[in-house]
């Protein structure tokens, strides 16, 4: 396997080692006995992140929240902008794609908290990715854009696009109708996904 997704032959063997071992551990127990043997290894930010993936496939939100803990005892999310950054959007979108929004939610805050997102441009996949983990939940969904856009965040087409989605997932034509005048409003072009 390749941590980095690539699937280069030239990933350094010792990774794929250690991913393996990880999975190994996640496969072997559950949630808070994994969460403990991991804390027993080295792990960086690809582990982490390797982890999170294999929690969420064992549908085990014990998982993803012991991965939480460690990663804070670590000092993974405060640590280097772009790996701290990409961590607490991986854990807002593993507990998206587990339907805890509550903690979708709250990630979010923490990452603002810690400054690890500002709204401006450079954080438009980041803002994506939160929109994207409440998008089974369209009223919730929405309030939470309006917010955004009140705040001045900076969206995109693939931004609206999620909102879309959510509109047509409930067959909701009255919203889907109010996301292409936001995104007039907002000098954002719709693409054929949108249409």
């Amino acid at each position: 396997l390749d941590i980095g997704g690539s699937g280069d032959a030239g990933v350094p063997a010792v990774n794929t080692a250690r991913e393996e071992m990880v999975k190994s551990i996640i496969e072997s127990h559950k949630g808070d006995r994994a969460v403990d043997e991991l804390r027993r290894l080295v792990l960086d930010f690809c582990d982490l992140r390797r982890a999170l993936d294999l929690f969420v496939s064992k549908r085990s939100v014990k998982g993803v929240r012991g991965i939480e803990s460690l990663a804070v005892d670590m000092g993974a999310l405060h640590g280097m902008k772009d790996s701290g950054v990409d961590l607490w959007f991986a854990l807002l979108s593993a507990y998206g794609r587990l339907g805890r929004l509550n903690s979708v939610s709250r990630c979010f805050k923490l990452a603002r908290a810690h400054g690890k997102w500002s709204g401006k441009e450079e954080d438009v996949k980041h803002t994506n990715q939160f929109l994207h983990a409440l998008h089974t939940d369209t009223k919730r969904l929405f309030v939470r854009s309006r917010q955004l856009m009140q705040e001045g965040t900076v969206m995109d087409t693939v931004s609206f696009n999620v909102l879309l989605k959510s509109c047509m997932r409930e067959g909701d034509t009255k919203r889907a109708k109010m996301v292409l005048s936001w995104m007039r409003e907002h000098r954002v072009r719709p693409d054929s996904v949108s249409y």
